[in-house]
């Protein structure tokens, strides 16, 4: 039953609309909870349906508490702590290296280092990103998957405590395209946003406020736009767009706007700051989506 709609109906009508849809379908799942309260719902087949002729066991989360054991094997030295985040809906933990600084503008410093996200409750698997945050504003934002990305492993044919090893091992030797980034950051720090890139970050920032009400308001100040310069630069994208479907008519490219992309890339990372756990992930990783149109290789 889709939430809103559950919020929406007459509560006399629940025990009525529980009832039709019992008739319609039904199925096991396996609740999450912390303490009273439900956090999670897991179909136990989940990694059961395959074509192939071996059965897939039940889905096997990793837990929050075996991550944390990774890193503290890992790290139980850094010069800095990891920051830690959990929540209900998942876990984050920043490690950051002192030896990994940016500079993209005078005196705005940036570190480098790795995110790790996990969930244990039908989320994702755990993996690892390269992190980049500005210390002048304590600002964060997930690295592009090209700069440096780690998976762990989901191929259930392997044993579970072997993936666990080998997603620590890989944590140990992994590391941020540093270069790369450098030079990624340097061209964010100047270039303006194009007209295609700030439409596609805008339906994303829309999806990520998608429930609850003014995801308008809430994308517009992510990006760090007023409302009338967000519909201009929406509409003249919607407008190329249709006049590519005419045949015979010729394609435009992107048009830039005079929003810098350092000016949306901070604004996006500094809402990503304010907001719980989901939405800051989400944030920080669109706040990555931006950094990679400027990197070497989308330029090339």
């Amino acid at each position: 039953m889709p939430v809103n709609f559950a919020k929406a109906i007459p509560t006399d009508l629940a025990a009525t609309v529980v009832d039709r849809l019992k008739g319609l379908h039904q199925q096991i799942v396996i609740p999450i909870h912390r303490e009273d309260v439900v956090v999670g719902i897991v179909d136990p087949l989940k990694w059961t349906r395959s074509r192939a002729k071996a059965r897939r066991p039940v889905y096997q989360p990793v837990t929050g508490g075996q991550v944390l054991q990774v890193i503290k094997n890992i790290w139980s030295q850094a010069d800095q702590p990891p920051q830690i985040t959990i929540a209900d809906s998942g876990l984050s933990v920043e490690v950051l290296n002192s030896k990994l600084v940016l500079e993209p503008t005078v005196g705005d410093h940036t570190r480098i280092g790795v995110a790790i996200t996990s969930s244990e409750t039908g989320g994702p698997m755990p993996q690892a990103r390269g992190y980049t945050l500005r210390l002048i504003c304590t600002n964060g934002a997930t690295a592009p998957t090209t700069l440096g990305l780690l998976r762990f492993s989901t191929d259930w044919r392997v044993n579970f405590d072997r993936r666990l090893e080998a997603f620590e091992g890989g944590l140990r030797t992994f590391q941020v395209n540093f270069d790369s980034l450098r030079r990624t950051y340097e061209r964010v720090a100047v270039e303006p946003v194009t007209d295609q890139l700030f439409y596609s970050l805008y339906r994303q920032a829309r999806y990520i406020y998608r429930h609850g009400r003014g995801g308008e308001r809430l994308a517009d100040r992510a990006l760090g736009v007023q409302p009338e310069q967000r519909r201009q630069i929406v509409a003249q994208v919607r407008r190329r767009q249709s006049g590519m479907r005419i045949p015979g008519a010729s394609i435009e490219g992107p048009k830039h706007t005079d929003l810098c992309a350092w000016d949306v890339f901070n604004s996006i990372t500094a809402t990503a700051r304010e907001e719980l756990y989901r939405r800051r992930v989400a944030l920080e990783r669109l706040g990555g989506d931006l950094l990679s149109a400027y990197s070497p290789r989308a330029a090339n």
